[in-house]
């Protein structure tokens, strides 16, 4: 009876320990693979566009990276799907790619856009949004073309430095911008970070009829010694509540716990980076990039040291920059872009 009963407890054993070692790999519905159909490209853009987009399998998010010497996207990678799940908005898509774990979500209103959120914890989505890893497809639509050079002079204004006419410069770059590549528009101004900079977007925001604010850039300068646009980088901000501002001569990005602002000197770009803001660890981390073609080299790392919140504010670049002393926000300080195509 006790050989019986021993017998019994180990089939129980076996079962249960194969009824844990599910695999953990997640395979999507038809109907999400429907979804979730075509090409979505990244708001992060570049020479070529969006320097990525992502396809969806039931297995993969294969990613394809811009190779701006072959002119065409290139298979880079993959992330495995780990969880999908049905939401009002679409599909929520947990991925692990490597030691990184992060999730795309469908967009509120807008079923041709995921959101991207470093982390798998919902509850963290507030922290971890980046608008330039979030995604969007091209749909079937009217072909877009560039304005004329006069109606781009209209919106961008006249910019001159040292006897060359810059607004003339960057409207012969945005000509070379492939607009296929942004589906929804090319949006654009030309801003003083350290000289005349040219930021473009493909997402923006309606503020008003004439206000159309981005959370994420990418940033052009004119090099004067080899006569030639050159992109910079990425500026962005944690969300649409956070759009991009202008001030002393900084494209400013804002985060809930990080502050961070871009300007261009000498054809190069200089980022500078606070770290750890009021999460009361009585130090915060700085640290400074040189920033040219979308690549960053680290040249200053530095921790300050802060007694309270109030000692944390002067190093919050993005609220000393919008918030007046009475409370109020400069709204003069948001970066206003221009759309620069139509449909034609």
């Amino acid at each position: 009876m006790k050989r019986r009963i021993l017998s019994i407890c180990v089939c129980l054993a076996l079962l249960f320990s194969v009824s844990v070692t599910y695999r953990t790999d997640a395979k999507m519905t038809n109907s999400a693979v429907k979804f979730l159909k075509g090409k979505w490209y990244s708001a992060s853009c570049g020479e070529g566009g969006s320097n990525w987009y992502v396809e969806f399998t039931k297995k993969y998010a294969k990613k394809y990276t811009y190779n701006s010497e072959k002119m065409k996207y290139v298979y880079s990678g993959k992330g495995v799907i780990k969880s999908v799940k049905k939401i009002s908005s679409g599909y929520r898509i947990k991925i692990k790619d490597g030691k990184t774990k992060y999730t795309y979500q469908s967009a509120k209103k807008d079923k041709n856009k995921l959101e991207y959120y470093g982390t798998w914890n919902v509850s963290e989505f507030s922290n971890t949004y980046s608008g330039s890893y979030s995604l969007s497809r091209t749909k079937k639509q009217k072909q877009i073309k560039i304005l004329s050079d006069s109606k781009l002079v209209e919106k961008l204004g006249n910019f001159e430095m040292s006897g060359v006419d810059l607004t003339a410069k960057y409207i012969e770059y945005i000509r070379t911008l492939k607009v296929k590549k942004y589906p929804s528009g090319i949006y654009g101004v030309i801003v003083d970070a350290g000289m005349p900079v040219l930021l473009v977007t493909d997402s923006v925001v309606e503020y008003s009829e004439d206000k159309l604010y981005s959370a994420h850039a990418s940033l052009y300068a004119y090099n004067f010694k080899q006569n030639k646009v050159e992109y910079i980088g990425i500026i962005d901000s944690t969300g649409s509540g956070y759009p991009l501002l202008i001030s002393d001569g900084y494209v400013i990005g804002g985060f809930h716990h990080s502050s961070k602002r871009l300007t261009v000197k000498d054809g190069i770009g200089e980022l500078d980076v606070i770290d750890n803001l009021f999460l009361d660890k009585n130090e915060l981390i700085h640290k400074v990039y040189s920033v040219s073609d979308g690549k960053k080299t680290k040249t200053l790392t530095e921790k300050i040291p802060v007694t309270d919140s109030e000692s944390e504010e002067k190093y919050d670049y993005y609220s000393q920059a919008l918030i007046n002393e009475d409370g109020s926000y400069n709204e003069d300080k948001y970066v206003c872009f221009e759309k620069l195509t139509i449909k034609a």
